[in-house]
């Protein structure tokens, strides 16, 4: 039934934007609907939205349905546009979550809430000058040297999802985070640096199976970004098994070595609850 119903908005959709979707792993909607019984690969595609008033700017939308979209779960949509700076960029998309959390029921379509909310919100987005952005990232530096330094280990049963890593790797830039993700099963993050609250705070909003944090380190009194910090920067791993399924098993062996090569192999007992 799901799968029905998420072919009726794509081709509503598709009459709206005409010939404008691009699906990641499809080369067309009627490949979509060909395969639609047998695949239950989740669809993931991409939608501009041009705004003629407005010099013709574009907003692209990545959307993913997950395989029980609308029955149990949100799809995920993601929010992006050359004309937002960093912090436009991780408002709209908190706004826009938010707005569909509001106004989601279990069945509802919500691709023609999505574009509604876009065509009237967002060149909102587009005029947001930094010194209005009080809750930005940029805005906020000067606190930060008071605050100190964390480093969270967070487990969640999977991490596939494209939106949700890049959205990840997005939020470690605007909050200047160091540490790893781990796409697969499990699915594992390490944050680390002054704002990993907020980060962490953003991240558990979305929409996961079973997600949260296994351990929390703080730095000592006067410890610096250089003796706590394990990472010099953030990035998103992969150590997939060779003979990898289509659930994405992490190769544990070396997960436990990268670990290793980062001073924190005690963690992986703790963190994967394998000896």
């Amino acid at each position: 039934m799901d799968k029905g119903l998420q072919l009726s908005e794509l081709e509503m959709l598709d009459s709206m934007f005409p010939d404008n979707i691009k699906f990641d792993e499809y080369n067309s909607l009627d490949m979509v609907d060909s395969s639609a019984s047998e695949d239950d690969r989740p669809i993931s595609y991409s939608l501009p939205i041009l705004f003629e008033s407005d010099t013709k700017k574009e907003i692209h939308l990545s959307v993913t349905y997950p395989q029980n979209y609308p029955s149990e779960k949100m799809m995920e949509v993601h929010v992006q546009s050359d004309s937002f700076d960093r912090g436009s960029q991780s408002r709209v998309n908190l706004d826009l979550i938010q707005y569909l959390r509001d106004v989601w029921q279990e069945g509802d379509l919500l691709m023609g809430i999505v574009v509604s909310w876009v065509q009237d919100q967002g060149s909102e987005y587009f005029h947001r000058q930094p010194e209005q952005q009080g809750d930005s990232p940029e805005a906020n530096k000067s606190p930060q040297k008071l605050l100190p330094l964390k480093r969270l280990w967070i487990y969640s049963h999977h991490l596939y999802s494209k939106i949700k890593r890049k959205d990840i790797l997005d939020l470690s830039k605007d909050f200047s985070i160091t540490g790893f993700s781990l796409p697969g099963k499990p699915g594992i993050i390490c944050l680390e640096g002054m704002r990993t609250e907020e980060v962490w705070s953003r991240i558990k909003s979305w929409n996961w199976k079973k997600i949260g944090v296994r351990i929390i380190e703080t730095s000592k009194p006067n410890e610096g970004e250089e003796e706590f910090c394990r990472f010099k920067d953030f990035k998103e791993m992969n150590f997939l098994k060779s003979d990898q399924t289509r659930d994405y098993h992490m190769d544990f062996g070396e997960f436990r070595k990268f670990l290793s090569e980062h001073d924190s192999e005690y963690i992986f007992k703790e963190i994967v609850g394998l000896k």
